[in-house]
């Protein structure tokens, strides 16, 4: 398939791509606030054991005891998983 795939897109383009009536581009920038990041990751909820751990995708996560995770033992964390295969965990 990765063979195949430049000459497809190149065979795709010409048969279907148009050529934008103005060229300019018009796409507005992203806010500050805006996370296109995390629009783009697979999101689960988990729930933090007393003892840090939470599972994922068949592998135990261990977080470090600090200041900012020992209060959320207990707690539902969100754990992100990237297309790039970066995983990420958040708490609101």
């Amino acid at each position: 398939a990765n063979v195949y795939a430049p000459e497809f897109i190149t065979d795709f383009n010409t048969r279907f791509g148009k050529q934008p009536r103005n060229p300019k581009d018009m796409h507005r920038p992203l806010s500050d606030h805006e996370n296109l990041d995390g629009a783009m990751c697979r999101k689960e909820v988990r729930t933090l054991s007393q003892s840090l751990t939470l599972r994922y995708d068949k592998v135990l996560f261990i977080l470090d005891p600090t200041e900012i995770s020992r209060p959320l033992a207990g707690q539902k964390v969100i754990v992100c998983d990237y297309p790039d295969g970066r995983l990420e965990t958040m708490h609101e």
